[in-house]
């Protein structure tokens, strides 16, 4: 069947959706600080709560939940990864700040670049190796201490792990879940998590210290800070070169100082100002070197 749209309607409709997703993102972290959870307890109950959001959501509309045998094994990886990076991000954001959570994370630009050979045949070129040394500088700047005692470069570490896991999700989903529209692929990644985390906090879970307003954060963060920015992400990789989702998304620290700061007084340092400001200039080099690339990269 031809498709009723045109591919450059399809490109200018992912383009937007990025944007949105990444200005929908930039809240996510505050609820880090604003919920009293451990980092794996609130992924759990966010989880849940997505899961559920979502079947109601296929229910309306409809639509069928699907998943075939070949793509479980795919599937589940994606939803380890997945669970893996909502958890040590939202660790290193309550170790830190949700400026330097987001500057490290934010390093998965360039990660992406670097794992991405793995993923395809493409090749590293020198000057991704330069900016890569550019980018450790950037975050290098941000350290307080090279020691490992210290709460802020503890989230730095867990925002790199972060990072990583992410860029593996991202390249997993782009070159083996091409035929999974977005929303099953995070309704799926949602239930691994919901199903795999119960096993490392169950003894420890308190739901009796979350107030009423905590719960309603919990339901507001599930659906329209995760649900909404992360189908809208997972629909923009099918559509555009994920190097370019990932160089676009750069500007999400930007929004996250600016509403941490307004939301919760958080002045972010000069220290993370200079080495993020580093981190951002090496993906908007990148973001600039996309057209040269044409051929070079995944269409």
């Amino acid at each position: 069947m031809v498709s009723l749209l045109h591919p450059l309607t399809h490109s200018r409709t992912a383009l937007l959706a990025i944007n949105l997703s990444v200005l929908l993102w930039a809240v996510t972290p505050l609820f880090a600080k604003l919920i009293p959870l451990p980092a794996e307890q609130l992924i759990w109950l966010r989880s849940v709560v997505s899961v559920f959001a979502l079947l109601v959501l296929f229910f309306s509309l409809g639509k069928p939940i699907e998943l075939k045998r070949q793509s479980i094994g795919i599937m589940i990886g994606l939803g380890v990864l997945m669970t893996t990076h909502w958890v040590t991000f939202f660790h290193s954001v309550q170790l830190s700040t949700v400026g330097m959570a987001m500057m490290a994370l934010y390093s998965y630009p360039l990660i992406t670049i670097f794992i991405e050979p793995l993923f395809s045949k493409q090749r590293i070129q020198r000057i991704d190796i330069v900016l890569g040394i550019v980018l450790s500088v950037g975050l290098l700047v941000m350290l307080p201490e090279l020691s490992w005692s210290n709460r802020h470069v503890q989230g730095i570490g867990w925002g790199l792990i972060a990072a990583v896991a992410f860029s593996l999700r991202n390249l997993m989903s782009r070159y083996h879940a091409r035929d999974i529209d977005s929303l099953n692929q995070i309704f799926f990644q949602s239930l691994v998590a919901a199903l795999i985390l119960p096993f490392g906090i169950w003894s420890s879970l308190e739901l009796e210290t979350l107030a009423h307003e905590h719960w309603l954060n919990i339901v507001v963060m599930a659906i329209l800070f995760v649900l909404v920015p992360h189908t809208l992400f997972i629909f923009s990789l099918k559509h555009i070169p994920t190097k370019t989702v990932s160089m676009i998304a750069t500007i999400q620290p930007v929004y996250g100082l600016v509403f941490a700061y307004f939301l919760l007084g958080e002045i972010a340092a000069p220290t993370t100002l200079i080495g993020g400001g580093i981190i951002v200039a090496v993906a908007l080099i990148e973001t600039l070197r996309i057209p040269s690339k044409k051929g070079k990269i995944d269409e």
